[in-house]
């Protein structure tokens, strides 16, 4: 992996909505406090009950937010990818954390401690807005989340989930969309809280009516309107 330089970390941080508005002598600043961290692959980065101790950003590889319970069921909450930050409550309140996290590959994160970001934060009124707008996205995200769960039968909430990560990590391929992020069915479950059959059952189903295609272990989304409607 790269030396990732203070440069290379500051234009990551700097990519991040929460972070972008900084002006750049202040960004820059930030960006000298941040460490870097170097995981393989499946290895954990932290799990439920750990110390809330400042935000992560992926310089390289992937992540994966996920809660286990305690007769060992998995449910995946969040994927990040290269580019992306996570860990902003724990600037806040240093709680511990909610989650487990975990790399799905060799991985390379940058680390800013809580101690060094919050005189940022009390400097810049409009980081301040910022974050709380934040918060209140993701308890929009969460709400949204268990209103699936409650009122979506499975078929619609997997077709959503589809085409949640075929707008967020969705590639033109030959009249489709191919989700670029690879995902074994075991995983797509973990997503939705439901087993690899399930999954398996309905991902064959939607291959022979041509909604998707499978390939090389990821999903191609051929008819994007025909799984919309099975949500509605």
């Amino acid at each position: 992996m790269a030396d990732y330089p203070i440069e290379s970390r500051r234009s990551l941080l700097a990519k991040h909505f929460l972070l972008r508005h900084m002006p750049e002598e202040l960004l820059a600043g930030l960006a000298r406090f941040t460490t870097l961290r170097r995981l393989a692959a499946e290895e954990t980065l932290f799990r439920k009950g750990d110390s809330g101790d400042g935000l992560y950003g992926v310089l390289d590889g992937r992540v994966r937010i996920h809660m286990v319970s305690r007769n060992g069921r998995t449910v995946i909450l969040n994927i990040l990818d290269k580019g992306e930050i996570f860990g902003e409550i724990a600037l806040i309140d240093g709680h511990p954390r909610t989650a487990d996290a975990t790399t799905m590959e060799p991985t390379a994160l940058l680390h800013i401690h809580r101690n060094h970001f919050l005189p940022f934060l009390r400097q810049d009124a409009d980081l301040c807005i910022t974050l709380l707008s934040t918060l209140c996205n993701r308890v929009r995200w969460q709400s949204g989340w268990i209103e699936d769960a409650a009122f979506l039968e499975f078929p619609a909430r997997l077709a959503k989930r589809l085409l949640g990560l075929g707008q967020h990590y969705g590639e033109s391929h030959e009249g489709g969309v191919r989700i670029s992020l690879k995902l074994t069915q075991a995983e797509l479950g973990n997503m939705l809280g439901a087993t690899r059959e399930a999954v398996n059952k309905h991902l064959s189903l939607w291959r022979e009516e041509g909604l998707i295609d499978l390939e090389k272990g990821r999903i191609v989304l051929r008819d994007r309107e025909a799984l919309a409607a099975l949500i509605d």
